[in-house]
C-alpha cells in the first residue's frame, strides 16, 4: 500500500542498499515463503491440520533461537511450549477418535 503515496518514490531513491535488502529479505523470508508454504500445506493435509501447525510456530522459533543463537529458553517459555504440545496433542488425540 505505500507504493501509492506520492513521497515514497523520494524516499527509495534515497534509501541505501542495505535498506533495500532488508526490505526484500522480510518480504520474502518471513512473508512469502511461509505463505506458500502454508498453502501448499492446506492443499496437502487440509485446512484444520494445516492450521494446528501454526501453533508450533513459537516452538520451533525457541529451538532455532537455542540452535542458532545460543539464547537460553526462560522458564516462561518452556511452559508455554510444553502447554502449546499439549494443547495440539489433546487436539489430534480427539480429532482422531
Amino acid at each position: 500500500m505505500l507504493i501509492f503515496i506520492p513521497e515514497i518514490i523520494n524516499d527509495i531513491h534515497g534509501a541505501t542498499f542495505t535498506s533495500i535488502v532488508s526490505v526484500l529479505y522480510l518480504a520474502i523470508f518471513p512473508t512469502i515463503i511461509p505463505y506458500v508454504l502454508l498453502a501448499y500445506i492446506v492443499k496437502s493435509v487440509g485446512v484444520s491440520d494445516a492450521t494446528m501447525s501454526l501453533y508450533l510456530t513459537p516452538i520451533v522459533s525457541l529451538l532455532l533461537s537455542y540452535l542458532l543463537l545460543d539464547e537460553l529458553p526462560t522458564t516462561l517459555a518452556i511452559i508455554g511450549g510444553i502447554i502449546t504440545l499439549l494443547g495440539v496433542s489433546l487436539s489430534n488425540f480427539f480429532q482422531n477418535t
